[in-house]
């Protein structure tokens, strides 16, 4: 007849409390960085489609290949921006 026992391996040992690393140490200054009133930077707008696709290549892509009314949208999505209901 079989066994039907299952070795689980030794049993691990427990780990140390005590803390094996310094946990503080001595700082001869530590600096407040302060903050101070700047001009607001002109960032670009957001809303602007930035894409390395040439849309007019993709265009002509679709077309050569004949997907262009299929894939209107994707094309309309490149040039314009993805609604991505936010």
């Amino acid at each position: 007849m079989e066994s039907t026992t299952v070795s689980t391996g030794p049993i691990p040992l427990p780990a140390p409390l005590d803390p094996t690393a310094q946990i503080s140490m001595d700082a001869a200054f530590a600096g407040h960085l302060g903050m101070e009133l700047v001009a607001a930077t002109n960032e670009p707008d957001p809303c602007i489609t930035i894409t390395p696709l040439i849309t007019l290549h993709v265009e002509e892509l679709l077309c050569k290949y004949n997907l262009l009314d299929n894939w209107m949208h994707i094309l309309v999505g490149i040039r314009n921006g993805f609604d991505v209901g936010v």
